[in-house]
């Protein structure tokens, strides 16, 4: 972990607690350099890569989506056959199967959009999912 200290004279001093360094000269920092590194620091961090096999794997064990998905098969049983192939089709770019194959599957089932919003939540903070799929989720 990472502190940073300023002081009152517009100094500011990086230090990492975990191993005991300051700044490697030991010197403080201006607060204008310091925010500097920490611009610098964000412009050159690399996204998380979307987890879509996480999310499967956590919408296949989702125990309010099975009850949805088991509701459906009566009421739109190909739809929710479908609905596992349209979520590996959105790897591959096919957004449009999968949002109509969702949409179905949540109508059929009585999905509530406060459940709707849940799943595209998990999707977008947990496994870092595209917007536009996030979207889909969200109805």
């Amino acid at each position: 972990m990472i502190a940073l200290f300023l002081y009152p004279d517009g100094g500011a001093q990086i230090s990492n607690p975990d191993d005991g360094r300051a700044t490697p000269n030991g010197a403080t920092k201006t607060l204008h350099e310091t925010m500097a590194d920490v611009r610098a620091a964000i412009a050159n961090a690399q996204p998380a890569m979307p987890d879509w096999d996480g999310f499967a794997a956590w919408a296949i064990a989702d125990p309010v989506l099975n009850i949805v998905a088991a509701t459906a098969i009566s009421n739109a049983p190909l739809a929710s056959a479908g609905l596992p192939t349209a979520l590996l089709q959105v790897q591959s770019g096919n957004l449009a199967n999968f949002a109509a194959t969702f949409n179905s599957v949540c109508t059929a089932g009585g999905a509530t959009q406060l459940q709707r919003d849940a799943w595209a939540d998990t999707a977008r903070d947990t496994y870092n999912l595209p917007a536009d799929f996030v979207a889909a989720v969200r109805g």
